[in-house]
């Protein structure tokens, strides 16, 4: 259980650090399981087509079943 707690706070220290070194992100909505962002300075139109980053923090780890063994979604 330690361990699991000590990787837990090393993912959560790198997205802190990552998300100082992405510009600008921006809450745009959230749910029950998450908050949703996207960092405005990736937007990029190109004709019809937009891309941006997005993110979600999620208030739980999210598992599913793959194989026959549960995988953790962080």
């Amino acid at each position: 259980m330690n361990m699991r707690s000590g990787k837990l706070s090393a993912i959560a220290a790198l997205m802190l650090a990552s998300s100082a070194i992405a510009a600008d992100w921006v809450e745009v909505g959230a749910d029950t399981e998450a908050k949703y962002y996207v960092d405005t300075e990736s937007i990029r139109v190109d004709g019809e087509n937009v891309s941006i980053m997005k993110r979600g923090v999620y208030s739980k780890v999210l598992t599913d079943n793959f194989g026959g063994h549960a995988t953790a979604f962080k």
